[in-house]
């Protein structure tokens, strides 16, 4: 890496330039030269955006650390909160704010996400009421269409194989209409929770 001023690089090349011009050697070479050093110096010349690229590509991988931690146990809700509030001092800005919205986009129908409420009612200081009714509602529908799925199945099985009674279970994790109907279905809860406005305070 090369920690010198770009002026004093210049300078460097404008002596080189003059000596070269005595001796004899090209000035497209000389260029040459100058545009490889310019290449590996350009970042330390970063404009306000890529620094603030930089710094939100940061904060976006010190959130995702916290939650891949809190997930995995590795970090208890104390211990998050913590750690959280020393980040938000040190990044200032939103970075709680930062924690609420990819804690929303983590949010599953097939999982349990009571951690995730804890977080969003705790350090965000949110109100989860709509979120959880939300995916209670979802996770309804779920069900029913499992339920509306289970006889059709049932009965294609004791026509197709023969295999009936009350001990036979539907296992309908193969089943292609119900993988679509459950793959819609999700689209369409993260849709309705993306469009949940701003959650009050609590």
């Amino acid at each position: 890496m090369v920690f010198v001023h770009l002026n004093s690089i210049f300078l460097k090349f404008e002596t080189l330039t003059l000596g070269c011009e005595k001796k004899g050697y090209l000035m497209g070479e000389i260029k040459s030269t100058l545009d490889l050093v310019m290449e590996k110096t350009k970042h330390l010349s970063l404009s306000e955006e890529e620094k603030q690229n930089n710094n939100n590509a940061n904060i976006e991988n010190k959130i995702n650390g916290l939650l891949n931690k809190y997930e995995d146990n590795t970090l208890r809700h104390s211990e998050f909160e913590k750690e959280a509030n020393k980040l938000q001092k040190q990044y200032g800005g939103d970075f709680i704010g930062g924690i609420a919205e990819e804690v929303l986009k983590r949010i599953d129908l097939e999982k349990d996400n009571r951690l995730f409420m804890g977080i969003l009612k705790d350090l965000c200081n949110m109100q989860t009421e709509p979120i959880e009714v939300l995916i209670d509602n979802f996770k309804e529908k779920v069900q029913m269409e499992t339920n509306q799925q289970k006889q059709p199945f049932l009965e294609r099985l004791a026509k197709e194989h023969c295999i009936s009674g009350s001990a036979v279970e539907a296992n309908l994790e193969n089943d292609e209409l119900l993988k679509k109907t459950f793959k819609a279905l999700k689209l369409e809860f993260k849709n309705r929770l993306a469009s949940l406005e701003k959650f009050p305070s609590t």
